[in-house]
């Protein structure tokens, strides 16, 4: 069992509201075409409140998806 050291539930939170954050300016069409910084792309397990067990969580910019295993598609790394 891995225990999330309060680093990395910090990293782990920056990085989700920093992919949650709404563009500064222009429409969402332009926003959405626009690279993300790397530092919004992470994929690990995270345990949630609630939830019993891990879930993976895969970022790619402001995209995420959870699953309940590692074995998941390239495509969504």
């Amino acid at each position: 069992m891995h225990i999330v050291s309060p680093g990395e539930r910090q990293e782990w939170m920056e990085t989700l509201q920093t992919a949650a954050r709404p563009p500064a300016c222009g429409s969402q069409k332009r926003a959405d075409s626009l690279p993300r910084p790397s530092s919004t792309n992470k994929r690990g397990l995270l345990e949630l409140r609630g939830y019993k067990g891990r879930v993976l969580v895969s970022l790619a910019g402001s995209k995420v998806r959870l699953c309940k295993t590692e074995q998941i598609s390239p495509a969504l790394v």
